[in-house]
């Protein structure tokens, strides 16, 4: 199936410090950046956290690059006034300027979850009640949830074992947990 081009004209300042921003974070693993473009702004979204760059042209869809990318362009790419190009071409890759990187294309834009940079363990773990299983694994954040649900767990044990001379177990806590983070949902939805 033929993809149609997408072209963006990125403004370089702000890209290189999108990319300076990327390589000083730690913790995103082997994560993809997704790219999707929205309000004159290329987005760059990873582990929950968007990075923006003034942009102008058409892009219908998202790519899905390796994070390492960016690190590798922001040490290569010159700096300068002049725009930088982002191109896909075929769907299997994109062009930033003249440098080319695999990426998957969606022409589907589906709603990604927005998470703070530096979200409460209780943020992370409302996933599960607020979105699907597939919105979350589009998103990236499903190894943000296993190990937030992991330290959950251990918590809740470690507090069972302080509680328990007061007969409170794991399961006591967890239904306690488990209805605060209910009430939270409700809450910021506005259902309260």
């Amino acid at each position: 199936m033929a993809h149609v081009n997408n072209e963006l004209r990125v403004c370089r300042s702000h890209l290189w410090r999108a990319f300076r921003h990327i390589k000083k974070q730690t913790g995103f693993g082997n994560q993809s950046a997704v790219l999707t473009y929205l309000d004159g702004h290329l987005r760059i979204e990873l582990g929950g956290c968007v990075l923006t760059a003034e942009a102008e042209g058409s892009w219908i869809g998202q790519a899905r690059v390796p994070i390492s990318i960016f690190t590798n362009v922001a040490e290569s790419f010159p700096r300068g006034s002049d725009n930088i190009v982002f191109v896909s071409t075929d769907g299997n890759e994109l062009r930033i300027d003249n440098v080319a990187v695999p990426c998957n294309w969606d022409a589907l834009v589906y709603p990604r979850i927005k998470m703070p940079l530096r979200a409460e363990l209780t943020d992370v773990l409302v996933l599960p009640l607020m979105y699907s299983t597939e919105d979350i694994e589009r998103s990236e954040l499903s190894e943000t949830l296993a190990s937030s649900e992991e330290r959950r767990d251990k918590l809740i044990g470690k507090a069972a074992r302080v509680l328990a001379p007061l007969s409170v177990s794991e399961d006591h806590l967890r239904e306690l947990v488990d209805g605060l983070l209910k009430e939270k949902v409700k809450y910021e939805s506005g259902d309260v």
